[in-house]
Formats: structure tokens, sequence, C-alpha cells
């Protein structure tokens, strides 16, 4: 589970699923890193800190370093492997970093579950 600052989150070995659960509010300062994020992982998301539906619509979810509208509310990075959480979707509010993974790692809006 993520908490506050920054931490190093591993799902351990094996060929088993994980969630990483992220419950605390994102800042600039306190990304936490995902060491082995990998197929049929997923990423929680906590509903009282991250404003979306009761499941992560492929329309909230962006593969892009900006939200294109009002509804996109996290974005993913596969340069950086930056995942940022934007409250305001194209608002002038700035998305904020919550998680880093490998770069180029496979992320879709099926990859998070919202606890």
């Amino acid at each position: 589970m993520a908490n506050y600052g920054r931490s190093v989150l591993n799902g351990g070995s094996g060929a088993s699923a994980d969630r990483l659960d992220f419950t605390a509010a994102p800042a600039a300062d306190n990304a936490d890193a995902i060491s082995d994020f990998g197929a049929g992982d997923r990423v929680g998301l906590a509903s009282a800190i991250f404003a979306v539906g009761p499941s992560l619509e492929a329309g909230e979810f962006v593969a892009g370093t900006a939200a294109a509208d009002a509804d996109d509310r996290i974005l993913y990075d596969a340069g950086t492997g930056r995942l940022l959480y934007d409250a305001d979707g194209d608002g002038a509010g700035a998305a904020v970093p919550f998680a880093l993974v490998a770069p180029g790692t496979a992320i879709t809006s099926g990859s998070f579950q919202v606890i």
C-alpha cells in the first residue's frame, strides 16, 4: 500500500497478480515507484482520493502527457513511466504524479481498480 512519502512498491516474485493500492493524496514530491508492474497487476485507486467513477472508464484514462478533456483523470506517460492524477481534466489545475513504472510498461484503463 502506498502512503505518504516516496515508497518503492514490489509485488513480489511469482506469476500471481498483484494490486498496489494508492490511498494518500498525490503530491508533486511523493510519487511512489512500482518496481515490477506486469500483466495482470492492478493499481488500486482510493475512491475518496481519486475522483473517478466506480471503475476507471476508458474515457477517464489518457495514454499521453496531458488531459484532452474535462473527464480525463489518470494520465500515463509511457516515455517516462509516470502515472499522474488530474483532478480537473483539461482545466487550469496541473496533473500530479502519483506513481512511476518502468518506461514502456503496458498500462491501460483496465490496469486500474477503484477501491
